[in-house]
């Protein structure tokens, strides 16, 4: 048995084992070192400083891979303990959008874009660089695109106008710029029929893999989607993306229908379980050849290499960066498919499987960056086949699908054991136990029962009618 103190100041978090720097450090956490893999955390610090799996703790049992957040910082004890007894953290802030302070004068051009030099700066990676021109004249305000040639565009009064993540608004002669961090994804009973080839019968039927599926989920939320192999949570993320064709349902983003604006796809990112990266290259250069490819088209090199370098340090990815995809692990090349999405800064992150076939460390390092992300204001949904306990305690919701398409549970990620053991008993003190009593016989009528339950309570409702007519939205490449 042994044990040590964590500690953090400004530049990270640090293993404290000499007195020297004690003073260096603010201390919070005794760790002491149990039988099994296992430590016994006891929080020496603020009551308030230490949260493990996102509760407040005084005094928790972990395993080496359980995420434990001090501040603004997460680490693992594993991670501690492998980077040497330090995790460095960057404390730069994410830049802002900027309008100008004074009254916009009549006849005054105003440029708008990604670059620091406009007069509109909107940071973002779906924003061209240079954007647009913003003229007034008396109390008309025109928009001249900069690329193509496009007619200038009169902006009418009493509208916002949608620039990538950014929501300008005027008045009079003032401007203001509000960064959209609040966004909402509603399925209304979604229904996927798909003909399949069963090896048993040896012939092809018809299966439904999406059962009015229907449920509502905001900004800051991890949702995981589980069940049994082939019940349909693979198709639901495709169906959601645009990639796999309804038979019925809704899809709203914002509280609008996708099959009528489907320039809304362009919010989501999706990451399929099949690895996307040029083997042949080193993961910088695949993460730049991918920046290249989804960024506006008139960012300079520059400031391409600088967003690929951002996301290299957001997923961890520095010490292989020189590496080849071929040379790397498993769990590394899913990251850097992950980062491959990330470099245009999607609203939602898809992940289909993205943990099939890593080892419980791996795992957990891919769902640890996915909570981060979720964390940052996106939505995130992850099927995965086989979670375990610590994997559960990252996500907010757990959606457990059955077969036939159909919701056997949509809830808090922490009671879903407490709902599958209700009426059942399993050895198992895991996740495995929920597909004990999924894979229990019962009739389609008491399937079908349950499903009516959770879908009564998930179901979400049509959007307001007229909901977005004041806002105005401008093509991508603005």
């Amino acid at each position: 048995m042994y044990h040590f103190i964590v500690g953090s100041s400004s530049e990270g978090i640090c293993l404290l084992s000499d007195a020297d720097i004690l003073s260096a450090y603010t201390p919070h956490l005794q760790i002491v070192g149990l039988t099994g893999g296992e430590y016994l955390l006891k929080n020496i610090g603020n009551a308030d400083d230490v949260i493990v799996n996102r509760e407040k703790v005084v005094m928790a049992r972990v395993t080496g891979n359980t995420r434990i957040d001090i501040g603004k910082t997460d680490f693992s004890i594993k991670a501690l303990l492998d980077s040497g007894g330090k995790i460095s953290i960057e404390c730069k802030k994410d830049r802002q959008a900027t309008v100008p302070q004074e009254r916009i004068e009549n006849s005054r051009i105003c440029s708008a874009g990604a670059s620091d030099e406009c007069d509109i700066f909107l940071p973002s990676p779906r924003v061209a660089w240079k954007s647009f021109d913003l003229k007034r004249k008396g109390e008309n305000w025109f928009i001249h695109p900069v690329h193509g040639n496009r007619k200038p565009i009169l902006w009418e009064k009493d509208k916002n106008l949608k620039v990538g993540q950014y929501q300008l608004s005027r008045k009079d002669e003032e401007l203001k710029a509000i960064q959209v961090t609040h966004n909402r994804l509603d399925l209304s009973n979604i229904i996927v029929t798909k003909e399949i080839y069963d090896k048993n019968e040896k012939r092809k039927k018809k299966a439904d893999l999406a059962n009015n599926v229907s449920l509502s989920i905001k900004s800051g939320e991890f949702v995981g989607i589980i069940g049994p192999s082939g019940a349909g949570k693979s198709v639901l993320l495709k169906a959601i993306r645009g990639i796999e064709p309804m038979t019925s349902g809704d899809i709203f983003i914002n509280f609008q229908n996708t099959s009528e604006n489907k320039h809304l796809l362009e919010k989501i990112g999706f990451i399929c379980q099949n690895d996307i990266v040029y083997n042949e290259l080193t993961v910088e250069e695949n993460i730049r050849s991918s920046a290249q490819l989804r960024l506006p088209s008139d960012w300079p090199v520059e400031a391409i290499w600088e967003r690929a370098d951002q996301i290299i340090k957001k997923l961890s990815l520095e010490d292989c960066c020189g590496k080849r995809v071929s040379e790397i692990s498993g769990g590394q090349k899913k990251r850097v498919n992950l980062a491959n999405e990330l470099v245009w800064e999607p609203d939602f992150i898809l992940a289909d499987e993205v943990c099939s076939g890593l080892s419980a460390y791996d795992t957990n390092n891919i769902v640890r960056h996915l909570r981060n992300i979720a964390d940052s204001g996106k939505i995130v949904m992850l099927t995965i086949h086989t979670p375990d306990i610590e994997t559960l305690d990252y996500m907010d919701m757990l959606l457990v699908y059955d077969k036939g398409g159909y919701i056997a549970y949509y809830g808090p990620a922490k009671e879903a054991m407490k709902y599958f053991s209700r009426d059942h008993y399993s050895p198992h003190k895991s996740p495995k136990l929920i597909f004990d009593v999924l894979e229990r016989e019962k009739s389609e009528s008491d399937i079908f029962q349950k499903a009516k339950e959770n879908t009564d309570k998930t179901i979400s409702y049509p959007p307001p009618k007229n909901f977005a007519k004041k806002i105005r939205y401008l093509p991508r490449c603005w």
